[in-house]
């Protein structure tokens, strides 16, 4: 393995010429002024004497993907769950058949996204196999960590039955802005239309403030 590790580095270990410096090949950064931002925030970090969670060392929280990478593995991404120490992982999927416990479909994602984000590709991907063998999917299963209103429209258009909770702190009405289903829309205290934005989702559209300039 260090053989091969070390061969690696030798074959990445180019350089070129740009600007008049040379830059090695194998050398990633971020935008200066993203440096500059994560350097204000690291010293920040070092003279608040709170400790966050998530942090299982003193120095775990000077870990960012803007900071670190791994040379050898560069599609790694520094993740961060609370409880949990920051480290360089990869985010995996699995789909499972809940009353036979057969797995149906598993895959690996940039660890620095969200859980919602890939669950329209792992959908269509288990859907894709499911109808190889003439099977159709009608209904999913997912934690609250899958919810949001892109997703339940994703099941809805392919008439699939979606039993995801959503955030503890969502809100299914907002006092002053009643909900007319029939047009699928806000009507502010003005009772003026409030619209919705495009990701919305019928009867749990994402509610943003400032669409309707005369409301108060």
């Amino acid at each position: 393995m260090d053989d091969h590790l070390k061969k690696v580095s030798e074959e990445n270990g180019g350089a070129t010429k740009k600007d008049g410096k040379t830059v090695s090949l194998a050398h990633i950064t971020a935008p200066e002024h993203e440096l500059k931002r994560m350097e204000k925030h690291h010293r920040n970090l070092r003279e608040s004497p709170v400790r966050p969670s998530g942090a299982s060392h003193k120095r775990a929280r000077l870990l960012s993907n803007k900071t670190h990478y791994n040379p050898h593995d560069p599609d790694a991404r520094i993740s961060v769950k609370p409880g949990k120490a920051r480290k360089l992982n990869y985010r995996c999927s699995m789909a499972v058949d809940t009353a036979e416990g057969v797995i149906s479909h598993i895959q690996a994602d940039f660890a620095d996204g969200r859980d919602s984000q890939y669950l329209k590709s792992i959908g269509l991907r288990v859907q894709d196999r499911l109808g190889k063998s003439e099977l159709i999917k009608t209904i999913l299963l997912a934690d609250a960590g899958y919810s949001n209103g892109s997703n339940y429209d994703f099941l809805e258009q392919r008439k699939v039955t979606g039993w995801i909770p959503v955030f503890g702190k969502y809100k299914p009405e907002i006092e002053g802005f009643p909900y007319d289903r029939k047009r699928d829309e806000y009507r502010c205290p003005m009772d003026m239309p409030h619209a919705l934005p495009t990701d919305g989702y019928h009867g749990h559209p994402k509610f943003q403030g400032g669409h309707n300039k005369t409301s108060p």
